[in-house]
């Protein structure tokens, strides 16, 4: 066995074991998975994997740290900016595409668009500002783990990445974190919407070098993306479908990343 593979299943083992750690105590706690505590009460859990990598860089293999790694590129800035509007074009194509459907299930609860245009105005900058915090989850998941997972062959780096990820979140979504009503079709539409998003991670990870550009398109979903859906379609039912994390906007993303790889962007 290599360091690289002692390295790398030392940071699985590592970011499984202090992230289930820390969230463990939330199965005794009745808290809306929902609600700003929730997200306060999974935050020093979320650092989990870049204590991991950081464990592993320092004490295991050694490798250290490169400085580039923690400086935006600012050449790069028209990949920074697909990541941060990206989540935008994913909710709307969502919400239209539930309109046109009509789901029974939806009528009542869709709400016209231009009720929301102020909120859907300010999510950006809320993304631009909090992109930080998603420094624990990508400093470990994309720029250790998927980087040096299989350097040749970036497409099964990234659906490999995808599926330790979504497994990652499994305590969470079985406390109805994101899926409050269908969390085994929700763990299904998450670990999916993990592979395609670690697609396109990958690429803006390859084209910045710098945890900032998938930070920022991390947190973009997380807000403007999945803020948008729940605002436009509130309601617990069929979030499975219908969330930022479910299958229509999976399928959106799915046409990202297959274009991403038929023109080169992510090598098979």
């Amino acid at each position: 066995m290599t360091m690289q593979t002692v390295g790398l299943v030392s940071y699985v083992l590592l970011t499984f074991g202090i992230a289930w750690g820390l969230w463990a105590p939330l199965r005794h706690r009745a808290l809306d998975p929902s609600s700003m505590s929730f997200q306060l009460a999974i935050l020093p859990g979320a650092f989990a994997p870049a204590v991991a990598a950081s464990i592993v860089r320092g004490l295991i293999t050694k490798e250290g740290f490169a400085l580039a790694e923690f400086i935006p590129k600012l050449e790069a800035w028209p990949v920074y900016l697909t990541g941060w509007l990206l989540p935008l074009v994913i909710a709307l194509g969502t919400y239209f595409a539930v309109r046109v459907s009509r789901w029974a299930v939806y009528p009542r609860e869709i709400r016209p668009l231009r009720s929301r245009i102020g909120l859907l105005a300010k999510l950006p900058i809320v993304a631009l500002v909090m992109a930080p915090f998603q420094f624990g989850e990508e400093f470990g998941w994309r720029v250790f783990f998927q980087a040096r997972l299989f350097p040749e062959a970036p497409l099964i780096a990234a659906i490999v990445t995808g599926l330790f990820w979504a497994a990652w979140h499994w305590p969470l979504i079985r406390l109805g974190y994101g899926y409050p009503t269908e969390r085994g079709k929700g763990l299904a539409a998450f670990t999916l919407w993990s592979v395609l998003l670690s697609v396109f991670l990958g690429w803006v990870y390859t084209r910045t070098g710098d945890v900032w550009g998938v930070s920022l398109a991390h947190m973009a979903g997380n807000t403007i993306g999945a803020s948008s859906l729940a605002a436009l379609l509130p309601g617990d039912r069929k979030r499975h479908l219908v969330d930022y994390e479910g299958v229509l906007s999976s399928a959106i993303l799915g046409v990202v990343c297959l274009a991403l790889i038929l023109t080169g962007g992510v090598s098979w």
